[in-house]
């Protein structure tokens, strides 16, 4: 009985091991490849249809963001192949020298020129339980990872497909470049730019641009709200949140009488939040005023120590 109970438990740990064992060779001696981007959600026939677009805008730069991770298990032979051409690689101090770039369109297969890419860092690690430094001992065994940004500058509109290779090794990112102004993707194009702009007039203008494309993107008020807060005049403030209310006002007719309900409570927050305005300005050197991400309440806090002065919110909600 113990002889069978020992079999089923080594059989036990043999079917958990093996899962976990396949996954580590699958992945022995990686190359990553990644492009940073925007993530565009998309419904071209309609609710039911969902198309993700990875792209970038025709101002951006190209980034690629490549890491390879060098190493073997002995025991698998399927993680010796190209092993000692890939340690011969990572053991130079001109490693990067030996990674090849391609770029070609997805539409045509056609090969795209690159512009000669310019590295923005470059890092080689020696990993493992051994590794002189205590946070490289991330890996259980003796691994050299190398990382590297290159940036290729700016690329026409279209759709493309970039890949790096090394000693036998391949990756490749597939991604769009858009200019920002079709229709599918001028919302993001909006929201991107207008976080990223230190001009509060042009803020202003992306903001009410996505607003008035769409007078479903209730979001892009209450950013507007937000930044006005702390720069707009108290005229604008209180304009933005007048904005803000009636949209909510238009839109609760059209949702679920729960929904609806949760819609003329936050409404009512709203204006408990507009009405504190003259008070507000009044004190702005001492005082800030801002929404809360989780609850979108507004409250108002001493600038010094951020203790709260009050929170605004109806009293029906208290």
């Amino acid at each position: 009985m113990k002889g069978m109970m020992a079999m089923r438990y080594l059989l036990r740990s043999l079917a958990a091991a093996l899962p976990l064992a396949l996954s580590i060779a699958a992945s022995a001696s990686t190359l990553t490849l990644t492009v940073p981007h925007h993530l565009i959600v998309m419904h071209p026939a309609g609710p039911a249809s969902t198309t993700l677009l990875r792209t970038l805008w025709a101002d951006e730069h190209l980034i690629a963001d490549m890491q390879l991770d060098v190493y073997q298990l002995p025991q698998m032979r399927s993680t010796t192949e190209h092993y000692a051409e890939l340690r011969k690689l990572a053991s130079s101090s001109r490693w990067l020298d030996a990674v090849t770039w391609s770029l070609t369109r997805r539409d045509t297969a056609e090969t795209v020129a690159l512009a000669v890419p310019r590295a923005l860092r470059a890092a080689q690690r020696e990993r493992g339980p051994h590794a002189p430094v205590s946070t490289d001992r991330d890996t259980t065994v003796p691994m050299t990872s190398l990382t590297t940004r290159m940036d290729f500058g700016t690329l026409p509109v279209g759709d493309y497909r970039l890949t790096a290779r090394a000693a036998g090794l391949a990756s490749s990112f597939a991604f769009s470049v858009r200019t920002g102004s079709e229709p599918e993707v001028r919302d993001e194009y909006l929201r991107d730019k207008a976080s990223k702009t230190h001009d509060y007039a042009e803020f202003r203008r992306l903001e009410l641009e996505r607003y008035e494309r769409d007078p479903s993107r209730i979001d892009a008020l209450l950013d507007l709200v937000d930044r006005s807060l702390q720069q707009g005049t108290p005229a604008e403030v209180r304009s933005d949140f007048d904005r803000a209310i009636t949209a909510y006002e238009a839109r609760r007719l059209s949702f679920t009488p729960d929904v609806a309900a949760k819609a003329a409570a936050y409404i009512s927050d709203l204006r408990v939040a507009r009405d504190a305005l003259p008070e507000y300005f009044q004190r702005k050197a001492e005082w800030t005023m801002a929404r809360d991400p989780y609850s979108g309440l507004y409250s108002i806090r001493w600038r010094a120590t951020n203790n709260v002065v009050r929170v605004l919110r109806a009293a029906s909600d208290k």
